[in-house]
C-alpha cells in the first residue's frame, strides 16, 4: 500500500514538474516528445499520466491556457491582434479566430465588445482599502490543489501539510507568510479548472522541500486590497476589484495571476477576523 501511495506521489511531482515548464514556456513549441523528456517517462506514459492526474490531455491543457491568456489580453488591454500574435507567437490570425469561437462561442471582436461594457453603477459595492506598492520578488513553496468531488477536503488536508511544515521548520518566526495563488484569470477560466495553490514564502538560502513546488512571484507594482472578514466572503471582494474598482481606476492588470498572503490563521483568530491580503499585478493606464 505504502509503496501504491509513493509511486502515485512521485508520478504527481512528474506532473508538476511538466506544467511549471509549461507555466514558463507557454507559447514556446511544446509537444509531447519535449515534455515526456522533461518528465523522463516515454511518451506513451506521459500522455496517459497527464490525463490522469489533469483531467484533459496534453494538447487540450495547452491549447486551453493559451486561448485564455490571449482572451485576458484582449480585455485588459488596448493591443490590435496581429500585434499580440507577433507577440506570443501564435501560429496566425486565422487559426487563433477558429480556435478562439471554438472555445468561447464567440468572435474575438464580439469577446472583446462583450468585456468592455462597464456598467456606471455599482454591483458589488464594499468598503475595502487598498494601496499601490513595488514589492520584491517572492519565492514560495506551494502545495496545488486539484480538482476533486470533494474539494473543501482536500483543501483542508493542503493546509495541513502546510502548517505542519512550517512548523517544523519555524517559518513563521522567520518572517514567512502562508499565501495561495490562483494563476488564473476568474472571469474567464471555468472555476473546476483554475489553477490554485496554497504555499509558504521562504528565504532565498532554504531549500524546496521534496514533494513541494516552486513559484517565483515576479517583482513590480501591486494593487494590494486588505480585507478583514469570513474566507468565503472573498468571492465578493474578487467581483468589487475586477468588476467596480478596476475598470474606473489608472489601473489596467499586468498579468492574469494573483495571489493572497493571511496575516493569520483560523487555528488563531475567530473566522470574522481573519485579515487576507490580496495582491493583484497592475500597471498605469496609457493615456
Amino acid at each position: 500500500m505504502e509503496q501504491k501511495v509513493n509511486t502515485a506521489h512521485i508520478q504527481y511531482e512528474l506532473i508538476i514538474k511538466v506544467q511549471e515548464y509549461i507555466n514558463r514556456h507557454l507559447f514556446d513549441e511544446l509537444d509531447s516528445d519535449t515534455l515526456s523528456q522533461i518528465a523522463s517517462i516515454s511518451k506513451y506514459h506521459f500522455r496517459r499520466l497527464f490525463k490522469a492526474v489533469c483531467g484533459e490531455n496534453i494538447g487540450n491543457y495547452i491549447q486551453r491556457l493559451r486561448l485564455e491568456y490571449i482572451a485576458f489580453k484582449l480585455i485588459t488591454t488596448d493591443v490590435s491582434v496581429p500585434k499580440l500574435l507577433s507577440q506570443i507567437n501564435y501560429q496566425n490570425k486565422h487559426t487563433l479566430s477558429r480556435a478562439f469561437k471554438s472555445y468561447f462561442n464567440c468572435s474575438i471582436p464580439e469577446f472583446r465588445e462583450k468585456h468592455s461594457k462597464v456598467s456606471p453603477e455599482r454591483k458589488n459595492p464594499i468598503q475595502i482599502d487598498f494601496s499601490i506598492e513595488k514589492i520584491p520578488g517572492i519565492r514560495v513553496a506551494y502545495l496545488k490543489l486539484e480538482r476533486t468531488q470533494n474539494v473543501s477536503h482536500s483543501f483542508s488536508v493542503l493546509w495541513r501539510q502546510l502548517l505542519q511544515f512550517s512548523e517544523n521548520h519555524e517559518l513563521s518566526s522567520k518572517g514567512c507568510k502562508y499565501i495561495s495563488l490562483t494563476l488564473d484569470y476568474p472571469l474567464i477560466t471555468p472555476e473546476e479548472q483554475i489553477r490554485f495553490m496554497v504555499g509558504v514564502t521562504l528565504p532565498q538560502s532554504f531549500r524546496i522541500p521534496k514533494g513541494f513546488g516552486h513559484y517565483e512571484i515576479p517583482a513590480g507594482e501591486y494593487s494590494v486590497f486588505r480585507f478583514k472578514g469570513f474566507y468565503h466572503q472573498l468571492n465578493r471582494v474578487y467581483r468589487h476589484i475586477y468588476l467596480d474598482w478596476l475598470p474606473t481606476s489608472d489601473y489596467a492588470l499586468r498579468e492574469q495571476f494573483t495571489f493572497e498572503t493571511y496575516i493569520d490563521t483560523p487555528e488563531k483568530t475567530p473566522a470574522s477576523e481573519l485579515v487576507t491580503d490580496i495582491y493583484i499585478p497592475v500597471m498605469k493606464k496609457e493615456v
